[in-house]
Formats: C-alpha cells, structure tokens, sequence
C-alpha cells in the first residue's frame, strides 16, 4: 500500500459548453459514463484520498460517478459554488478537503476516462525519487493529465488566474516542472466537442 500522503482532486464541475446539449461527463462510456470511467480509475490508486469536485448539474453528476464504485470506494464528494469563475476555484475546493497528511495532489479531469492506473502510479514512482516538484506526464512531447503537485506550491503562492487551472502554475513554476514520459495516449485525450467523443467512443 501507498501511504496516505497523496491526494486527487478529480474536477467535475464544468458545464461542458462545447459539447452542446450534452452534458460530456454523462455521456455513455463503455458500460457506464464518461464521469464513471475517470472516477473508477481514481478510485483504483492505492493509498491515494479521493475528493471529487461537483458543481454544474451535481446530483446527475454524482449519481452517475457513484454507479461506477464498488462499496469498498469513499471518496469525498464537495460542491464548489463559485465553479463558474474558473477551474483554480475547484482545486482549492479539493484542497480544503485534503487531510493534511496528504503533502502532494493529483489534479485529474472528468472528461479523461482513458488515463489508466498505471499514469497515476508512474508520476508517484517519480515524485517518490525526488519530492518537491511538479509532474507532469507527456506522450509523445505532449503534456497532459493527471498533474501531480507538492501541496505547498499551491498554498504558498495561490496563482492569478482561476480560469487557468493548473497552467498558471505551471508558469509561474517553470523551474519546478519535470515531464514524464508515459506509453498511455489517454493523458492527452479529453471530450470536449462531440467530435472527439465520437472519435474515442
């Protein structure tokens, strides 16, 4: 087992405007939803605390994350109220809900069911050899989810930008960053228009 000392702060607050009428992370995926997949494979990282952000359409939400989970799996479920002012205001609505023995986070998206386990457990084998910085995984040169982050770099020096998300920390923080090179095409593979639902369904 993992000691408790990392977190994942799972973002399902978004309204998912550029799909349309759709609600991305209700939509059908495998046996279950979109949401259910990303949720299912969180759960899946030993040792690791699970707080799920809710915001736009949060009972449908949340009822269709929890479809997914075994009785075994607890993670904690908060609504961010301010979701629309930017995807930084669900991070920090994750990290109030972190215990504190949890030094470092995930922050993973709802809209990325085809990141496996295995991405989470590589970035905490490379954080593990050296603490304190920022890791990121790559495949092919190009960076995606699930980003993982020393709690303090973010507590410390809370960025500008809360529609940013994670880039304006990584801006600020250049220094801090590390890219790991993954095999897993999914950490680059987010639903955000119907076309690419359609490609990867």
């Amino acid at each position: 087992m993992i000691p408790l000392e990392f977190g994942i702060i799972l973002l399902a607050a978004g309204a998912s405007r550029r799909m349309g009428d759709e609600h991305k992370l209700l939509l059908p995926w495998g046996a279950g939803t979109v949401i259910g997949q990303s949720v299912r494979t969180a759960a899946a990282v030993d040792g690791a605390h699970l707080v799920i952000v809710l915001g736009c359409r949060a009972p449908e939400v949340r009822d269709a994350a929890e479809a997914a989970l075994n009785s075994n799996s607890t993670p904690t479920w908060v609504i961010n109220r301010g979701w629309q002012e930017g995807m930084f205001t669900s991070i920090q609505t994750g990290l109030a809900h972190l215990p504190d023995s949890a030094t470092a986070f995930f922050v993973a998206l709802g809209d990325m069911p085809m990141i496996p386990a295995q991405a989470y457990r590589t970035l905490i084998d490379a954080y593990k050899a050296q603490p304190d910085r920022i890791y990121v995984p790559t495949y092919e040169g190009r960076r995606g989810h699930p980003v993982l982050v020393p709690r303090r770099v973010v507590t410390d020096t809370p960025p500008p930008d809360t529609d940013q998300g994670l880039r304006s920390v990584l801006r600020q923080y250049p220094e801090l960053v590390v890219e790991v090179p993954v095999p897993y095409q999914g950490v680059c593979i987010d639903l955000d228009t119907p076309d690419e639902y359609r490609r990867y369904v």
